[in-house]
């Protein structure tokens, strides 16, 4: 009994006995492109040589990522998430913050923003925010603890009543128009000097 032989491409085929086949791999694929045993390219998949995420990928990455972008565990991108070097929110991260916010603008334990929120360095709320205040306000209109005004409200420096007002009268009005208990005008009513009814 005569055994007709089987005719096999060399750059492409899969027959079933794999181990005749010329190409390195036991499927339809050609020689650069296969995930045989023997394939000539170092990952266990069917993919390329630079993407694909087998075992021996030559990307650093385990996943189906190119080399500058992926997130596997040997990523060179310090994260360790589908980012890139300059914006992603793994823990070696290359800005300073844990989120997925660029450098000068988020809200990570490492911000180079002084503050702990999503603003940037000269407004927002957090405990080092460089406005001088612990709200979400500006350095000149705010209300917190240290605001630049010497009131402690959402008031600026000239119209203000708190307990610093630079107007001598403990209320929201001005250096001449109050009627605090140290108010400008002999008055003690919301009048100007030259027209009220109080008893100075």
């Amino acid at each position: 009994m005569t055994c007709r032989p089987v005719v096999v491409l060399m750059s492409y085929c899969g027959g079933t006995n794999g181990t005749d086949d010329l190409s390195p791999c036991g499927c339809n694929h050609d020689l650069s492109y296969c995930g045989g045993n023997n394939d000539p390219s170092p990952c266990g998949c069917i993919d390329d040589l630079s993407y694909c995420g087998g075992t021996n990928d030559l990307s650093p990455c385990g996943c189906n990522d190119d080399l500058s972008y992926c997130g596997g565990t040997n990523d060179p991108s310090p994260c360790g998430c589908n980012d890139d070097l300059s914006y992603c929110g793994g823990t070696n991260d290359l800005s300073l913050c844990g989120c997925n916010d660029n450098l000068s603008y988020c809200g990570g334990t490492n911000d180079l923003s002084l503050c702990g929120c999503n603003d940037d360095l000269s407004y927002c709320g957090g405990t080092n925010d460089l406005s001088p205040c612990g709200c979400n306000d500006d350095l000149s209109y705010c209300g917190g603890t240290n605001d630049l005004s010497p009131c402690g409200g959402n008031d600026d420096l000239s119209y203000c009543g708190g307990t610093n007002d630079p107007s001598p009268c403990g209320c929201n009005d001005d250096l001449s128009y109050c009627g605090g208990t140290n108010d400008l005008s002999p008055c003690g009513s919301n009048d100007d000097l030259s027209y009220c009814g109080g008893t100075n």
